[in-house]
């Protein structure tokens, strides 16, 4: 699984991103970065600029590992379509009250996937995206050959997705399936 997020520095680059995305029903948003002048923190990103093809976008790459506490959100000031969210780097998640705890619990799970899209397909389900959760599973369980003992762990997965909706009969199929 990628463990990197990737930004720009450019706001103009980003808006157009944005722009393009709007539609009636999502709300686009802008993030706002602030990294503080901190020793530890500054080697958790790579400035990738001279590396990337768009050079001028000045493409920043941050580690997994942060914790961003939103400092305000608001609308752009030259598009109210757009949301603005400013967020702080910080590394005080430890004194968080279990903060620490659940990020180490979920990078275990995400670490111990069977691949990349079941990786997203846990994500989506702990978010609550259950129809897309759903989605990777059945993908990844499409993309098995047919005999394979994996089968059995998809079925279950997606089984839990219908208990967690509370769509027991639907639960109740895939869990016999998984058998």
């Amino acid at each position: 699984m990628n463990s990197f997020l990737s930004t720009i520095l450019d706001r103009e680059s980003a808006l157009m991103f944005i722009l393009g995305a709007i539609e009636s029903e999502i709300v686009p948003v802008l993030f706002e970065i602030n990294i503080p002048n901190d020793t530890r923190i500054s080697t958790l990103y790579a400035d990738v600029r001279n590396e990337s093809y768009m050079q001028d976008e000045g493409e920043i790459l941050f580690l997994m590992d942060y914790v961003f506490e939103i400092d305000s959100v608001s609308n752009d000031n030259e598009n109210n379509q757009i949301s603005v969210v400013k967020l702080i780097v910080t590394e005080q998640y430890e004194e968080k009250d279990g903060l620490k705890q659940l990020l180490d619990l979920m990078r275990m799970r995400i670490n111990n996937t069977r691949s990349d899209t079941c990786a997203i397909a846990y994500l989506m389900q702990e978010m609550g995206y259950y129809d897309k959760a759903r989605y990777y599973y059945e993908l990844e369980r499409k993309n098995l050959p047919p005999h394979h003992f994996l089968h059995s762990a998809l079925y279950s997965d997606i089984a839990h997705i219908f208990d967690q909706q509370g769509n027991y009969a639907e639960a109740l199929n895939y869990y016999q399936n998984s058998l």
